[in-house]
């Protein structure tokens, strides 16, 4: 795998603004941030005070060296943290199908029975209408 000089690539999605590479994660930070959180402090031909001055609304920062993600949103200053596996895991699995079919539902209402879930069989009062409560 190659390693990279300037590891931090920092870009902004749905943007007109470009990316640059960074060497540190504090550099990449500092200009996501700029770029995300910038306002005008005063009207002038350019633009109004209190408008912000880059068309970006996120700035996503990777390390190229890992695969690690920090993304800068704007209104928000927490920086969100992502990890490769992360990422995988949040990918959809194979095909879904577009529509459940109605043994799906009839196999998660047996299994919710089995795992005790009996919340459905409480009145309004909280008292239990089932004679016969499950095993503890």
């Amino acid at each position: 795998m190659k390693t990279y000089a300037y590891p931090y690539r920092t870009e902004f999605p749905d943007s007109s603004e470009r990316g640059r590479n960074s060497k540190t994660l504090e550099d990449a930070l500092y200009w996501a941030r700029w770029h995300v959180h910038r306002i005008w402090s005063e009207t002038n031909e350019y633009g109004r005070e209190g408008e912000y001055i880059y068309d970006t609304a996120t700035a996503v920062i990777t390390n190229r060296n890992t695969g690690c993600r920090w993304i800068v949103r704007r209104g928000d200053h927490r920086v969100e943290f992502q990890t490769p596996q992360m990422l995988d895991r949040d990918k959809p699995r194979g095909r879904r199908s577009p529509r459940p079919r109605a043994s799906d539902a009839k196999k998660r209402r047996r299994k919710g029975r089995r795992q005790g879930t009996w919340s459905h069989l409480l009145d309004s009062a909280g008292t239990d209408t089932d004679p016969d409560p499950p095993p503890a």
